[in-house]
């Protein structure tokens, strides 16, 4: 189905709104606002960020969470996202690395999205020059894009790092989803995040 059809004002209007609720929550509204996409193609991941040279575009996968859920698991998507758009902004980095992954476990909110039960394994690569993780659905013989458009090919194709199973994801999915504002008691405290130049509140 085309974008065009894909467009929900609805639904668009509740991703804003997240997003603007997440941003003053947790970044101190520092993230630019981006474009924001539906998309029914999009079938393997929850969502993405497109980098742009002067706005950038998030894309909501429509059947990831017509099965999951658009409350909780729409805030954990919105708050991977925009971790990704946080750190290129401040950092220059993309991908899911360590850094990333720490940010993840403060901000209550997962490094990959669940694996739908009818599907087959995820794929996880790595790019052994720059750390940036790739996922599919089936194996592959690929180069890093980012380390390609840089220095060509040579020690830039993707190593398998590891599967992830339907079984296991579907094990996940019966548990509780986390909170909106993270599972930790508000005690009037603040939680800094390593490379952050602002206190996040919880």
């Amino acid at each position: 189905m085309s974008d065009r059809k894909a467009k929900d004002p609805s639904r668009l209007d509740l991703i804003v709104s997240m997003f603007h609720r997440l941003n003053q929550d947790y970044f101190h509204s520092s993230i630019p606002l981006p474009k924001f996409r539906l998309s029914r193609r999009m079938t393997t991941s929850a969502g993405s960020v497109l980098y742009g040279t002067n706005r950038h575009t998030m894309t909501i996968s429509i059947p990831y969470h017509d099965h999951f859920g658009w409350g909780e698991e729409l805030v954990s998507t919105l708050k991977h996202e925009m971790i990704h758009l946080y750190l290129e902004r401040n950092h220059g980095i993309r991908g899911h690395g360590s850094l990333f992954s720490k940010y993840c476990k403060l901000l209550g909110t997962e490094r990959f999205c669940r694996t739908r039960p009818e599907r087959g394994p995820v794929y996880v690569y790595t790019c052994p020059n720059c750390d940036a993780e790739y996922t599919y659905r089936r194996k592959v013989r690929l180069y890093c894009g980012h380390c390609h458009r840089e220095g060509g090919f040579s020690d830039r194709r993707l190593r398998l790092t590891s599967t992830v199973h339907p079984s296991m994801e579907a094990a996940k999915a019966s548990q509780p989803a986390p909170s909106l504002t993270n599972s930790a008691p508000r005690r009037g405290k603040q939680m800094f995040l390593p490379g952050l130049e602002v206190y996040l509140p919880i």
